[in-house]
């Protein structure tokens, strides 16, 4: 018995080394130097010069609040996941801000679809919320989060910021979607639909 869990522990021991040997640190962690929630376009200053310092090539693929950190009303969250892929290193750089602290992470891989980014992507963040608003979220219930996400809806296709509203009980209640580059809704989804 002692020999099985020895060979456990070393095998999750190695598994653990593996993990940690392909994630490294992509930038110096700690203080952002701003609040404890930020804009998007505060998030994506911070974590822009800390891809193009990672690898020079680096482009977005996915710029978006989290569960923990739902978008308030002026447009601020105070967790923000950034990613970037590098063609040339075949790598991720998964960059995250969470009240007032950044840490970004490499990895091995490809990335997602990258965002065909321009200066016409809208990150104005507090307008995006309350034209999500007037789409429809001021008609749901109080207490809603509100999740934003900026992605590539397909190559040569449209730069999408998905608003994606969830209920007291965690379950998505609308989604809005808006083009990036123009501000106005493209689409509007209520639950289950």
């Amino acid at each position: 018995m002692r020999k099985i869990l020895g060979l456990v522990l070393i095998l999750l021991a190695g598994a653990t080394a593996d993990a940690a040997a392909q994630a490294q640190a992509a930038c110096k962690a700690g203080k952002t130097g701003k609040g404890a929630s930020i804009t998007a376009k505060e998030a994506w200053d911070l974590a822009n010069a800390r891809a193009k310092a990672w690898k020079p090539d680096a482009v977005p693929f996915e710029l978006t609040t989290t569960s923990e950190g739902p978008l308030d009303a002026e447009g601020r969250s105070k967790d923000w996941s950034i990613k970037f892929s590098s063609p040339g290193a075949k790598a991720v750089d998964m960059i995250s801000i969470t009240e007032g602290q950044i840490t970004c992470y490499a990895i091995n891989g490809a990335g997602g679809r990258v965002i065909e980014w321009d200066d016409k992507i809208v990150l104005d963040s507090k307008k995006l919320y309350e034209t999500a608003q007037k789409a429809g979220g001021n008609k749901l219930p109080a207490g809603q989060k509100i999740m934003a996400g900026l992605v590539q809806n397909k190559p040569g296709g449209l730069s999408l910021w998905y608003l994606n509203y969830e209920g007291a009980n965690g379950k998505q209640t609308l989604s809005v979607v808006i083009d990036a580059k123009t501000g106005q809704v493209t689409n509007v989804f209520p639950a289950g639909k």
